[in-house]
């Protein structure tokens, strides 16, 4: 699942949650690797991550925690960065180890502000969490879905979350999900690996500097 943005989560939801063991996820990594020459050198490096297979926890969590890590302009936070505006969070919606949609729905606007989210990020964050208090999102009810099925429940969460991740120097949505399509039914994993991927990582300050500098 490459989008939306949820789905392509730096720590992603736990697999093992979703049905993986260490024999099926080396049969998806094999089945990547044969499906996309690009994406072979990769798992090869890397390997399966199996360490993910280990992860436990509220998939709310985990999906509140990937709109944290990343960068207004579709780039991923600075780890250090994004895990001090994670803390601040869980701080301010008076958690200590796990965020829950409750606490986030009861935290002040102003406080998730100070603690470093933008006001986009707040509204994805506080519409997540809405979906799960209601129900029309469980931990349950996303192990059982379908990946167009999932795609579907968490879109109107993140309205423009395929944007979020797509800086306008990258393909487009459509091709990103065009060369995805190959992936399937393993998605997921795939977008794992391109996380992998080691590209040189600047921000917009130093962008527009280096171009008015050329100029």
């Amino acid at each position: 699942m490459s989008v939306p943005a949820a789905t392509e989560a730096i720590d992603h939801l736990p697999l093992a949650a979703a049905g993986f063991t260490k024999a099926t996820l080396q049969a998806a990594c094999e089945f990547l690797a044969k499906a996309d020459p690009k994406l072979a050198p990769l798992i090869e490096q890397h390997g399966p991550p199996e360490h993910l297979l280990r992860k436990t926890g509220s998939n709310f969590a985990t999906l509140a925690k990937a709109i944290a890590f990343q960068a207004s302009w579709g780039a991923q936070l600075a780890t250090n960065a994004a895990a001090a505006i994670y803390n601040r969070v869980l701080a301010a919606c008076s958690c200590t180890d796990t965020l829950t949609p409750e606490a986030l729905l009861a935290a002040p606007a102003g406080a998730l502000r100070a603690a470093g989210l933008s006001e986009r990020k707040a509204g994805y964050m506080a519409d997540l969490a809405r979906h799960f208090s209601d129900g029309r999102l469980s931990d349950d009810k996303i192990g059982a879905m379908e990946e167009a099925e999932l795609e579907e429940a968490l879109m109107p969460c993140f309205i423009s979350g395929r944007l979020m991740f797509c800086p306008p120097e990258l393909p487009s949505p459509t091709a990103m999900e065009a060369v995805a399509e190959s992936w399937r039914p393993y998605r997921s994993l795939g977008t794992y690996f391109m996380w992998k991927v080691d590209v040189p990582r600047s921000s917009p300050g130093k962008s527009k500097k280096a171009k008015k500098k050329e100029t």
